[in-house]
């Protein structure tokens, strides 16, 4: 892959990023816990396993 930005870029830590050009870097270049399959439906990347919590009923 061949990539070019006019500035320096600031972090490849996602943690410490803050500023647009690192995000657009980290985003494109790394893969997170889950991904959208082509419907736009979340399906595992990374995560192994997924569990889903109910919140409080009566807030």
């Amino acid at each position: 892959m061949n990539w070019t930005e006019s500035n320096t870029l600031a972090t490849a830590d996602l943690s410490n990023a803050t500023d647009t050009l690192s995000f657009n870097v980290l985003m494109n270049t790394q893969e997170g816990l889950y991904r959208l399959d082509k419907n736009g439906t979340p399906q595992l990347a990374l995560a192994k396993k997924s569990q889903r919590f109910k919140g409080r009923q009566n807030l």
